[in-house]
């Protein structure tokens, strides 16, 4: 019916109405919609949930909601958490709960009464929720969990990794100075420059940056040269420069390239002097060298010459954990799976007798370190086994 006069004189008509049980008719309240929507508008609402009311933070900042409050601004109220923020403040600051100081349990359970309506309006709409609210109504209790696991995981982090490498470079930093002191004392002692050289290179394994690091190469570098032109046949004097030129090229960037050559001629010299020093420390360098530095026309990084040299570790100290490590290692790198599978077995076999053999404080950092490579060398080789196991790589 449209607008005329019905019989009673009513500016609208309506249905005949319906009848209580004491014979009263009652009409259905006439009112318009709190704002009345346009038909553009509640087109869009519609098509996107089915429903009127989109409890969603994308939604209510569109203002697509059509209903009014009748609660009190958000800007008079006292309750936690709800200061000005636009209309999604006053849903659950002021609507839901009015009362100023409510209980933790009680706002708690208004919490989850909230999310538990927006979560489903949420899913329904596709629309990602995130209850702001939420976080103001624990903030309180959230700011102490939330530090106490900050505490938490501060002294886990320093019982792990920070505390052993701190342990270590206060070990290394004492025993350069300790060599540092011998050296100065006696500056004409080749024992005491060999001494320097050598920790030289232990501390710089922790420095703290390039310039400390490049600082005790340079020192360590200078000591090896001094024992050198002593004694041009000291196999640890050439060793020793080699891995401190290794350490200075770590600082640089295009410069590293020139200082692989001398590195190169360093260990081959320690090599052909006893290969068995270090425990095949001067192939086991070579060996790292030719994997890791670029190869040709950049420089001399090399794969054949890299498992050549490698192996040739294995074949001389087969019982030294460090050479079937860096053996796995680029076995790994290369996609290696039968070399890989195979270092892995002799570790497993050689890991028991290793850790009663190498034992004591001058060992604690190599163990460290070992323990770390073997577990990503584990996860690695578990990588490249379901690799090799998938259809294509069989085709």
């Amino acid at each position: 019916m449209g607008g005329g006069v019905c019989s009673d004189g009513a500016l609208f008509c309506t249905s005949p109405g319906r009848k209580k049980l004491n014979g009263e008719t009652l009409r259905e309240a006439l009112m318009p919609l709190q704002p009345a929507p346009n038909k553009m508008m509640a087109a869009r609402t519609a098509s996107r949930g089915r429903i009127q009311f989109n409890f969603t933070v994308a939604n209510i900042k569109e203002v697509n909601m059509i209903a009014t409050f009748n609660c009190p601004s958000p800007k008079n109220s006292t309750y936690p958490g709800s200061a000005s923020n636009g209309m999604e403040s006053a849903i659950v600051a002021q609507c839901v709960s009015p009362a100023p100081l409510a209980p933790f349990s009680l706002r708690r359970r208004y919490a989850l009464h909230y999310f538990g309506i927006f979560a489903r309006c949420s899913l329904r709409n596709n629309v990602p929720l995130f209850p702001v609210q939420l976080i103001r109504i624990f903030r309180p209790r959230l700011i102490v969990y939330l530090n106490v696991l900050a505490l938490f995981a501060a002294i886990f982090v320093a019982k792990g990794k920070s505390v052993e490498e701190s342990l270590f470079a206060t070990r290394a930093k004492k025993n350069f100075a300790l060599a540092q002191t011998h050296f100065e004392a006696e500056p004409t002692n080749s024992e005491a420059a060999l001494k320097l050289g050598q920790a030289a290179f232990d501390w710089a394994e922790f420095a703290a940056d390039h310039k400390q690091r490049q600082e005790l190469a340079d020192q360590g570098i200078e000591a090896c040269r001094q024992v050198i032109a002593g004694r041009p046949n000291s196999v640890a004097g050439h060793y020793y420069l080699g891995m401190n030129l290794g350490q200075l090229a770590r600082t640089k960037k295009l410069g590293a390239l020139k200082l692989v050559t001398e590195m190169e001629l360093e260990f081959k010299i320690a090599r052909d002097l006893d290969e068995n020093f270090d425990f095949a420390g001067p192939d086991r360098n070579l060996g790292l060298l030719y994997f890791e530095a670029p190869g040709w026309p950049t420089s001399i990084g090399n794969r054949s010459k890299a498992r050549n040299h490698l192996q040739r570790t294995v074949f001389l100290k087969p019982n030294y954990l460090e050479n079937h490590l860096a053996l796995l290692e680029a076995f790994l790198k290369w996609g290696d799976k039968n070399g890989a599978e195979r270092e892995m077995k002799s570790i497993r076999e050689l890991w028991p007798a290793a850790k009663k053999e190498l034992s004591g404080e001058q060992w604690e950092s190599s163990w460290w370190d070992w323990n770390q490579r073997w577990e990503k060398a584990k996860n690695k080789f578990a990588e490249l086994n379901k690799l090799y196991k998938s259809p294509r790589i069989r085709e």
